[in-house]
């Protein structure tokens, strides 16, 4: 299994700055030791079949102390996915996918210490399953969550 490492592009950076995320940096550095902080993964894992489970591991690479934060930006969890929370350097995404196609996001860690941010933009692509019988339709994105006494 091939873990591969991942650059952001510049164009998140400064999206990532203009939404005012402190201390952001997509593989940061540390200049007193030239340590870098990174995000990794197994792609081959975002790889997957509607209705068949699939899980992927996110790992915090780099030395750190304390808790880590992780959030999911610019987007939701994938439909049918879920992600097993934690404080730590990992990360579990799990589940039965409930979409086909591309479905991408920014995952993003932020660290206690150092006091920093990195991101990384995680795609998952889902293939159709002919073995299933579910309603297939192209849309752009799911609905928002219903809220009681919200119109939409």
């Amino acid at each position: 299994m091939k873990i591969k490492r991942l650059g952001i592009a510049l164009s998140l950076f400064a999206g990532m700055a203009a939404l005012g995320v402190p201390h952001f940096n997509a593989a940061s550095a540390d200049p007193k030791s030239n340590t870098v902080h990174d995000i990794v993964f197994n792609e081959e894992a975002l790889r997957l079949k509607y209705g068949i489970y699939g899980e992927a591991e996110f790992t915090l690479i780099g030395p750190h102390q304390g808790e880590v934060y992780w959030e999911v930006n610019q987007s939701e969890i994938p439909a049918g996915l879920t992600v097993l929370q934690t404080t730590g350097s990992e990360l579990l995404f799990y589940g039965t996918p409930e979409f086909t196609g591309q479905w991408c996001f920014v995952l993003s860690a932020r660290m206690q210490q150092p006091d920093e941010r990195i991101a990384k933009r995680v795609c998952y692509v889902s293939e159709d399953n002919v073995g299933l019988s579910y309603p297939r339709f192209a849309a752009e994105r799911h609905l928002p969550l219903a809220i009681r006494g919200q119109e939409y």
